[in-house]
C-alpha cells in the first residue's frame, strides 16, 4: 500500500485579516500552492503558505472545491447570489453574484445605486449570506443597474448617499432641503428636524436637487393626499411636538426621542443595532431629544422578546480563572541545524489546556520566532507546553525541544447571546465552546462577542456548574446541513433527535451527530436543549414546534403577534436567512405583512399559513379576484328542497363600477339559493 502524502498548510478565511489556521491536507500530487483559494463548508479560504510534506499524516481538513485563483472566483463558482438586508428596513433582497466587480463578503456594506425592484428604493445593504437558486423555490433577484460601492458601515453608507430633496413645510413658509436615502419619498409627507432642532412636517418634492442639506429626515407618513395619497398634514402635525421616554432594556438609562419616530406607538421597539432595545414610556413635551436618528422598526412586546431578536453581549470571567492563551514566552537551547520554513505545531501541556498551536519560524538553520497561532481553551497561567524538536526539520528530541510558558490567559471575555436575563450580573452559565463555567460581570448591546450562545444553561453558583455533568453534542439540523453545538441536561446517544432553544423559545430540531470536539468541529454557535426524551423522528420533533412572529394585517398599522408552525417558518426564513416584508395568508383569506421572523415565544394566537405572497395587493387579488366588466361566469340556481330542477346558465358581471377595471364590490350570485327552506322566496 502506497504511503499517504499530506501537506502542512496555513490558510485564512477570505476577507479576514487575522485568524491564521494551520492544517494537513491530502496532497498526492503536491498541488497546493500559496495564493490559491479553496472551498470548505460553505466558505472560501486563501492558502497563505505551504509548510512541509509528510508521510502517513492524516488530514485535518478536506477542501470540497478548488483551486481557484482568488476569493471572487471561489465564491462565484459555488454560489448564484448574495442575500443582503437594506440598512433602513432590514428587509432581505437577493443580488446576482455576477453583479459585483469585487468579492462581496458577509457583513460588508455596499451602496448599490439605481435598484430596479418596484417598491421603496433603499441603496445601502449589508451582505448576510450566499445561496443558490432552487428551482422549487426560485429567488426573486433585485437588478443591479450600476456598480456597487463598498462602505464601512450602514451609517457611513447612508450618510454619504443621501439624495437632497426640496421639502415644503405644512406650517409656515419657505422651503427646506432634506437628505433622503430613497427616490421613492417623492410626494410623501414626512417629519424632519430643521437647523434649529425644531421638528416639522412637510411634503417632499418631485425630484432630487443640488442643494445644501438643512433638514434631517425623521419619519415617513406615506403619499400626501394632494398627490393621490391618503395622509394629510394634520396626521403629522399632531405628533411632531410630542416626545417619548425610552428606557434602555440593558442599562436602565432613559432617553428622549420624537414620538413621530414610532410606528403606531408600540410597547417596545429596537431603535438600532447600536442603541439596543428600549421599553417605550410616556409621551412628554419640552424635553431635550437624545436620540435623533433613523429607527429600525422592529416592534416587540417587551424587553425579553426584543433582546431575543437583536441579541445581548454578556461579559464574563471564568470560574476557575482558566481560558485561551493570552501571551507566552519560550525557551530553546538546541544547536541542530534546522530546515528553513514555517512549522505549524502543537505540543504537550502540563495542565488541562487543549488545542493551542504555534507557528515556528526557521531561517538560516535557526529558530527566529515562535508565534501563537491558536490560543486553545482551558489554559492556566504558568502552564508549560513542550513542542518536540523532532517535529521540526533537522531537529531531534529532547535536544531541540521548545518549552513555552503561558504568561497570561484570557479568562475574561464576551459572548453574544439571544437569551434575556433580567438581572444578569453574577449569573453563572456554562460555555460549551471553551468548556468553562463562567460568571457574568456586565452586559451591553452587542459589540464584540467572541462566541454565539443562542440559549444558555445557567446556574446559581460556580460550584453548581462545575459539579454538573455537561453533555455537549455536535448536531445536524433536521432536513438541512446546518450544524450547531448542543448542550443537554441528560445523556443521549448519537442519532437521537432533540429540540433546541433560541433564547426562551422552542426552535429547531437536530440529530445528534457526534460528541462535540472544539479541535475537530471548531467555534460554531451553541444552543441549549431542554429535551429529556429524544424524539423518534425529525418530523415528530418538528410537529411540536410553533414560533411566534410579529405581523400587521394588510391595510392596518396594528402590530400583532401570531404563532406559526415550524414548516411555515422555514418557508419564510429559509435556512439562516430572514425574509422581512413577505405576506402570509391564513385559511380564511386574511393577509398579513410579516415584520420580523426572529423566533419569538408563543405569545399570540395560532395562525396556520396557507400561502406566502410578495405584497398585500397580490394576496388580496388572490382571494378577491377582479371580474372585469361584462365578463360572464357560471351561475347555478337550485330549486325547492325535496326536488326541483337544477338550472345552470351564464350571467354577466354587473356594471356597478366606474366603467373601468378598478377594484369594486362584487356580487357572488352563484352562492344564492333562490328557493327552498332558506331561499329568497321563502
Amino acid at each position: 500500500m502506497a504511503d499517504v502524502i499530506s501537506t502542512e498548510i496555513t490558510y485564512r478565511r477570505c476577507g479576514a485579516t487575522d485568524g491564521l489556521t494551520s492544517g494537513k491536507v491530502l496532497d498526492p500530487l503536491s498541488a497546493f500552492t500559496s495564493g490559491t483559494t479553496y472551498f470548505y463548508r460553505g466558505e472560501c479560504f486563501e492558502i497563505i503558505s505551504v509548510v512541509q510534506y509528510g508521510i502517513n499524516r492524516p488530514p485535518t481538513i478536506t477542501f470540497s472545491g478548488g483551486p481557484y485563483n482568488d476569493c471572487r472566483e471561489c465564491y462565484g463558482a459555488n454560489y448564484d447570489y448574495v442575500a443582503a438586508t437594506d440598512c433602513i428596513s432590514d428587509q432581505t433582497y437577493y443580488f446576482e453574484f455576477t453583479g459585483f466587480t469585487g468579492t462581496p463578503l458577509i457583513d460588508e456594506v455596499y451602496f448599490i445605486p439605481s435598484i430596479d425592484r418596484g417598491d421603496l428604493t433603499y441603496n445601502c445593504y449589508t451582505m448576510v449570506s450566499y445561496g443558490n437558486n432552487d428551482p422549487e423555490r426560485p429567488v426573486d433577484y433585485t437588478t443591479i443597474v450600476d456598480t456597487p460601492t463598498l462602505s464601512t458601515t450602514c451609517d457611513e453608507c447612508l450618510n454619504s448617499s443621501f439624495l437632497i430633496y426640496e421639502v415644503t413645510p405644512c406650517l409656515g413658509s419657505g422651503t427646506y432641503y432634506v437628505g433622503l436615502s430613497s427616490s421613492s419619498y417623492s410626494g410623501h409627507l414626512i417629519s424632519f428636524v430643521d437647523g434649529s432642532g425644531d421638528q416639522r412636517c412637510g411634503v417632499v418634492g418631485a425630484s432630487p436637487i443640488i442643494a445644501t442639506q438643512d433638514g434631517t429626515f425623521i419619519s415617513d407618513y406615506g403619499l400626501f393626499v394632494d398627490n393621490g395619497g391618503e395622509v394629510t398634514c394634520d396626521e403629522c402635525n399632531v405628533q411632531v411636538a410630542e416626545q417619548r421616554i425610552l428606557t434602555n432594556c440593558i442599562t436602565g438609562d432613559d432617553e428622549i426621542v420624537w414620538n413621530s419616530l414610532f410606528f403606531n406607538g408600540g410597547e417596545s421597539s429596537n431603535l438600532s443595532s447600536a442603541d439596543g432595545c428600549f421599553s417605550v414610556g410616556n409621551v412628554v413635551t419640552g424635553e431635550t431629544v437624545t436620540i435623533n436618528e433613523f429607527l429600525n422598526f422592529d416592534p416587540q412586546p417587551n424587553c425579553q422578546e426584543c433582546i431575543q431578536c437583536n441579541g445581548i453581549q454578556y461579559n464574563y470571567t471564568t470560574c476557575n480563572g482558566t481560558g485561551p492563551i493570552g501571551n507566552t514566552t519560550n525557551y530553546y537551547t538546541g544547536t541542530s541545524v534546522l530546515v528553513d520554513g514555517v512549522y505549524s505545531l502543537t505540543g504537550e501541556t502540563s495542565g488541562i489546556g487543549l488545542y493551542s498551536s504555534f507557528l515556528v519560524y526557521v531561517s538560516g538553520g535557526v529558530i527566529v520566532s515562535v508565534d501563537l497561532n491558536n490560543p486553545g481553551i482551558s489554559y492556566s497561567t504558568g502552564d508549560t507546553i513542550t513542542i518536540l524538536g523532532s517535529d521540526i526539520g533537522g531537529g531531534i528530541s529532547p535536544d531541540d525541544d521548545i518549552i513555552i510558558t503561558v504568561n497570561t490567559v484570557s479568562s475574561s471575555q464576551s459572548v453574544l447571546s439571544y437569551q434575556y436575563l433580567e438581572n444578569p450580573v453574577g449569573v453563572i452559565f456554562y460555555n460549551p465552546i471553551i468548556n468553562e463555567c463562567c460568571e457574568i460581570t456586565s452586559s451591553e448591546a452587542p459589540t464584540s462577542g467572541a462566541y454565539t450562545l443562542y440559549s444558555l444553561n445557567t446556574f446559581e453558583t460556580c460550584l453548581d456548574c462545575i459539579n454538573q455533568d455537561h453533555y455537549v453534542w455536535y448536531g445536524i439540523e433536521c432536513g438541512f446541513s446546518g450544524s450547531t453545538v448542543i448542550t443537554t441536561s441528560v445523556g443521549f446517544g448519537i442519532g437521537d433527535i432533540v429540540k433546541v432553544k433560541y433564547g426562551e423559545s422552542d426552535y429547531l430540531c437536530y440529530e445528534l451527530n457526534d460528541v462535540y470536539n472544539y479541535g475537530l468541529h471548531g467555534n460554531i454557535g451553541s444552543h441549549n436543549s431542554l429535551t429529556t426524551n429524544s424524539y423518534s423522528t425529525c418530523d415528530t420533533c418538528k410537529e411540536t414546534v410553533r414560533l411566534g412572529v410579529s405581523v400587521t394585517p394588510c391595510g392596518t398599522n396594528e402590530v400583532s403577534y401570531v404563532n406559526i408552525p415550524l414548516n411555515a417558518w422555514y418557508a419564510l426564513a429559509g435556512y439562516s436567512e430572514v425574509f422581512e416584508g413577505l405576506i402570509i395568508s391564513d385559511y380564511q383569506g386574511n393577509c398579513y405583512t410579516v415584520i420580523n421572523t426572529c423566533p419569538l415565544n408563543v405569545i399570540g394566537n395560532n395562525l396556520d399559513v396557507q400561502h406566502i405572497f410578495t405584497s398585500c395587493s397580490v394576496c388580496y387579488d388572490f382571494y378577491h379576484p377582479i371580474i372585469h366588466v361584462n365578463q360572464y361566469y357560471e351561475t347555478i340556481i337550485v330549486g325547492p328542497d325535496g326536488g326541483g330542477q337544477v338550472v345552470t346558465f351564464n350571467t354577466p358581471h354587473p356594471i356597478w363600477t366606474d366603467g373601468s377595471d378598478t377594484r369594486r364590490t362584487l356580487i357572488q350570485d352563484n352562492a344564492i339559493t333562490l328557493g327552498g327552506f332558506n331561499g329568497l322566496n321563502n
